[in-house]
């Protein structure tokens, strides 16, 4: 990944962008040691905005310059525990009724409430693990023209793509670069 640092240059202060591996002592003997150039932080950023801008019009697709990571879908699996977790909770509502009605004894009902408990909880530890896969589905966002068009300053802009949940990634190719969105 890349980091936004700066330097002075003859009195002028040049921000830039800069592989986190670059300068870094812990990376100073590593094979992975990025060896690319800097990246001016104007040019960059002009060049990621306008594509936001084209994108928000229909000049773009996001879609083009969107990478997703590769995330089965769960949905089946998450609607077959909701089902089991429901059937769970039912179960144990059944248990206190047969108790209330004496139909169990209070050691039997404690043991099927108990037994009904860690089948509850082990199917909720499972279906948030599942819900945590499935929230890396991302819906591309929708990218309102008419908030991009407001967004002025530097600060601001940034803070739109963070609110739209993009994430800039760039990769250096000799003089050039080139960059991609991740949600």
């Amino acid at each position: 990944g890349m980091v936004a640092s700066h330097m002075k240059d003859k009195g002028n202060i040049r921000h830039y962008y800069r592989c986190v591996t670059k300068s870094s002592a812990q990376y100073r003997n590593n094979i992975d040691r990025c060896s690319n150039r800097y990246i001016p932080v104007d040019i960059l950023e002009e060049d990621v905005w306008q594509t936001v801008v084209d994108i928000a019009k229909g000049e773009a697709a996001l879609s083009d310059y969107l990478q997703t990571e590769t995330v089965p879908d769960r949905s089946r699996d998450i609607a077959e525990l909701t089902r089991r977790q429901e059937d769970a909770q039912k179960k144990r509502i059944d248990i206190m009724k047969w108790y209330r009605s004496n139909l169990l004894d209070t050691k039997t009902a404690e043991a099927e409430l108990e037994t009904v408990a860690k089948e509850i909880a082990t199917i909720a530890e499972q279906l948030s693990g599942l819900k945590n896969v499935q929230d890396k589905i991302k819906k591309p966002p929708v990218i309102s023209p008419e908030i991009i068009m407001e967004a002025t300053t530097t600060e601001e802009k940034r803070k739109l793509l963070l609110q739209y949940g993009l994430l800039v990634h760039v990769k250096r190719i000799g003089k050039n670069y080139e960059f991609w969105f991740s949600l």
